[in-house]
């Protein structure tokens, strides 16, 4: 469902699409392409083809301007986000599983004025556990940042991908603390620092996860990386969401959990000496 609500919290139209097929289907990104039409990106389900990206042009009317389905093998595919590509052209950005079950990061252009026939751009993303997510940036030259959580034979490690405005590999980083699992959860990019920031979790070798946040350059070197100090033997704490201060510090928001119930946390890691402080609640 897409609604529109005017300022008084009112409804003012809903539209209903359903897929192909009467199974679950929901919305994920929405963006505004200019003051009259916006764009929806979500998942319609298969009982033969797994999952399909569904995209829906929508007037501020409240009418379908156009819808299209994306579907590459016959697997799953599922959007992250949606973008402005041009001044005629979005695109929806996400990922995608080969006729081999592999995971690409997919990059699907659209034009605005009836959604068809498209382009799409892929690269591999080998061993991506999608169950974990996957994250972008996009910086003002127009390059892509793909972070998700890759399998290895240790655990999981983290992957970072930069991506050329034409979907080709600028560099690759893999993030392994050597002690189990890493995962990512969010990202953030800083133009003016020219740098991209990764938010998640590490193991540590007493048997738990720290919170963890690091930040590399345009060029893929490491700038940054820090963990919120941790000495409870398995505890776990993972950050969720990351937000850049403007004097360059950085606030990791996400769960702490030591021996009890998961509670929220909230930590400010400063750009030179790591972490500041935080606060815990529930």
């Amino acid at each position: 469902m897409v609604a529109k609500f005017d300022t008084s919290g009112d409804e003012s139209w809903h539209i209903l699409v359903d897929g192909p097929e009467e199974l679950d289907d929901y919305g994920v990104a929405l963006l505004g392409v200019d003051a009259e039409n916006l764009v929806v990106a979500g998942l319609s389900s298969s009982s033969e083809s797994g999952r399909d990206i569904l995209a829906v042009m929508a007037s501020d009317e409240g009418d379908v301007v156009w819808q299209a389905y994306y579907d590459y093998a016959q697997k799953d595919d599922a959007p992250v986000g949606i973008e402005i590509f041009d001044g005629s052209t979005v695109e929806i950005l996400g990922a995608s599983q080969d006729a081999g079950g592999d995971w690409d990061i997919l990059s699907w252009r659209l034009p605005t004025d009836d959604g068809e026939p498209g382009s799409d751009y892929r690269y591999p993303f080998l061993k991506l556990d999608y169950e974990k997510g996957m994250y972008y940036e996009k910086d003002n030259q127009d390059n892509y940042y793909f972070s998700g959580a890759k399998i290895s034979e240790g655990g999981l490690d983290i992957q970072l991908v930069k991506l050329d405005s034409g979907f080709q590999l600028e560099w690759a980083k893999e993030i392994d603390g050597g002690f189990g699992d890493d995962a990512v959860f969010s990202m953030a990019y800083a133009p003016e620092q020219a740098a991209v920031y990764l938010g998640g979790y590490s193991a540590n070798r007493q048997g738990g996860q720290d919170m963890y946040v690091a930040s590399f350059s345009s060029a893929g070197d490491l700038s940054l990386e820090y963990r919120r100090v941790n000495n409870q033997p398995a505890a776990k704490a993972a950050a969720r969401a990351i937000r850049l201060a403007a004097d360059g510090d950085v606030y990791a928001a996400g769960e702490a959990q030591a021996g009890g119930e998961k509670g929220l946390v909230l930590t400010r890691f400063d750009k030179e000496a790591g972490q500041l402080w935080e606060i815990n609640a529930g």
